[in-house]
């Protein structure tokens, strides 16, 4: 589900690493999400922006820093 996905990678164990490995998933997510949601699925633009959104930010919110926690 679209709720349980976050940019993790478990090789990451130098703080210097994160943001290559970062930036490289970002561009995975978006080549995927052009490809296949918009130009396979149809969806919007927009729909795919929001999605993109909650799995690099909105999930790791949710997870990482609840309030009741």
């Amino acid at each position: 589900p679209r709720n349980k996905i976050v940019g993790y990678y478990s090789d990451m164990y130098k703080l210097e690493f994160a943001q290559p490995k970062f930036a490289m998933f970002k561009r995975c997510l978006a080549r995927v999400q052009a490809e296949h949601f918009v130009g396979e699925m149809g969806w919007s633009e927009r729909r795919a922006v929001e999605l993109g959104a909650q799995v690099l930010r909105g999930n790791v919110e949710s997870v990482f820093y609840r309030e009741n926690a």
